[in-house]
């Protein structure tokens, strides 16, 4: 059975399958062929407790619904599709081949798309990750992020140091949201360095809740990389065409690199030693996912809403003799200090994941679904005073950004009169919500020892646009209304 499903193959599952509505699992039993329901009822067989898995998929449940079906299919989970299976062959319905011919004839429509409008966006600064040039020999990234990770390099000259700190005002800020010593601690901070921090883990929230676990491993590399100012090194080789043991360069210090392991819970986590040709020392970050179990009892590899942050894990292999022998370090303040004997293999080696080598976690949200802008706000609720109100004027500003960039670019695809008219006014708040930005961080940091406003904030006055704004304004109405009666 394809795994490529339509709603309309999965409807038409559902409703062949009797299972057209929520089925309570304690009615399945009756809904069973004769055959096999003392099967089903046997407690020491599988299938019993695969079938109450897939009951579990979207909530702890004692129903099967489409969703829990959809979601199956969609992460590719073997247990729960061997349950469907099961079930899809032993309910009562049509003759089997009826039956697989409408799903194959469902297979081949397409269906009204179910794509939603993102009108509440979770992420606060508007990354676009997809312009960071990190593969290249000389890595690049946009001027505003390139600037957050060498200002939060300024705070430790070490990689693990940098992300214990992260990791501790991640801590700092999911206590803030409902703590208002943990809010102190913030404040303390300033408003620049918080905002640093704050780009620092909303950058890191969009590669992990916008992308997929496979894109979202490679961006974790580069959100490494670019922390240890260094490149992406993933698809070097060795000499013998293999791929290298680690995963990005150190800024400019030869002797050691990286690697991440970006992974489930489950997962072990191990290098080739035919990966490594030269003496050298390789630090590796094993992000391990923290799941939110009160939204979905098991691990999914797909559900990114899910990941409520990682657990860090930094140990530091030595290449004492290139493919034959290692030894392994945890840090220590500035420095590392070995763990155990040396280690002499040809095959794998295995990097622990114990207390030795466990820095902190990097949490993205809280528990029960909230999200980090959410969270971020309710912090933010709690410094308050003007240091609120000048990181609320900061949220305003990119919001405006985007939605003045998002109102251009639909107006350019639908080409109506009121899409136009929108962008229009969305591109006089962008102004007005910079003026104000500028003015409010003038005002709580008037010496300049953070903030230093721009010479002349007026040209951006709405009530102060120049002719030349005006007639801007006026042609592009004009020519708006012009496509519109042609």
């Amino acid at each position: 059975m394809s795994k490529k499903l339509t709603k309309e193959m999965l409807d038409a599952l559902i409703q062949e399958a009797l299972l057209q509505e929520d089925v309570p699992l304690s009615q399945l039993p009756a809904k069973l062929r004769a055959k096999v329901k003392k099967k089903y009822d046997d407690n020491d067989d599988e299938i019993k407790d695969k079938t109450k898995g897939l009951a579990n998929n979207i909530a702890p449940d004692a129903k099967i619904s489409v969703d829990d079906i959809a979601l199956a299919f969609k992460d590719d989970d073997a247990e729960d599709i061997e349950a469907i299976d099961f079930l899809k062959t032993n309910l009562i319905g049509k003759p089997k081949k009826d039956f697989a011919k409408d799903i194959a004839d469902a297979s081949t429509r397409v269906g009204k798309s179910s794509i939603q409008t993102q009108d509440d966006p979770q992420s606060v600064f508007q990354f676009d990750i997809s312009n960071a040039g990190m593969q290249d020999s000389t890595p690049t990234m946009s001027p505003a992020l390139k600037n957050v990770f060498d200002t939060i390099g300024l705070y430790d000259d070490t990689l693990f140091g940098r992300i214990k700190k992260i990791s501790d005002f991640s801590d700092n800020l999911i206590k803030a949201s409902t703590d208002s010593t943990a809010a102190d601690t913030l404040r303390s901070k300033g408003l620049l360095e918080f905002t640093r921090y704050v780009m620092v883990l909303d950058y890191l929230n969009t590669i992990s809740k916008n992308v997929d676990a496979g894109a979202g491993a490679y961006l974790f590399e580069t959100f490494l990389a670019a922390l240890a100012g260094g490149n992406v090194a993933g698809k070097e080789q060795t000499g013998g065409g293999k791929m290298g043991g680690a995963d990005f360069t150190f800024g400019n210090n030869p002797y050691a690199r990286g690697s991440s392991k970006y992974l489930k819970s489950t997962s072990a986590a191990s290098q080739a030693a035919s990966g490594f040709e030269k003496r050298e020392f390789v630090h590796y970050v094993v992000a391990i996912k923290v799941l939110d179990q009160g939204k979905a009892p098991k691990e999914s590899s797909i559900d990114v809403e899910q990941i409520l942050g990682f657990n860090i894990y930094y140990p530091i292999l030595e290449v004492v003799k290139p493919k034959k022998q290692f030894q392994l370090y945890k840090a220590v303040g500035k420095g590392v200090e070995a763990v155990g004997d040396a280690i002499k293999t040809t095959d794998r080696v295995t990097l622990p994941r114990t207390n030795d080598y466990f820095i902190g976690q990097l949490k993205l949200v809280s528990v029960n679904g909230q999200k980090f802008r959410d969270v971020l706000d309710k912090a933010v609720n709690q410094i308050g005073g003007e240091f609120e109100t000048a990181f609320k004027e900061f949220q305003s500003a990119f919001d405006s950004v985007a939605e003045a960039k998002e109102s251009v670019g639909l107006y350019s695809t639908s080409g109506k009169q009121k899409d136009g008219d929108k962008a229009i006014e969305d591109l006089i708040a962008y102004k007005a919500a910079l003026k104000s930005v500028f003015e409010k961080l003038a005002t709580l940091d008037p010496q300049g020892r953070q903030y230093q406003a721009p010479t002349d904030t007026s040209k951006l006055d709405e009530n102060k646009m120049t002719e030349l704004d005006l007639m801007v304004e006026n042609m592009v109405k004009q020519f708006i209304k012009g496509n519109l009666n042609d």
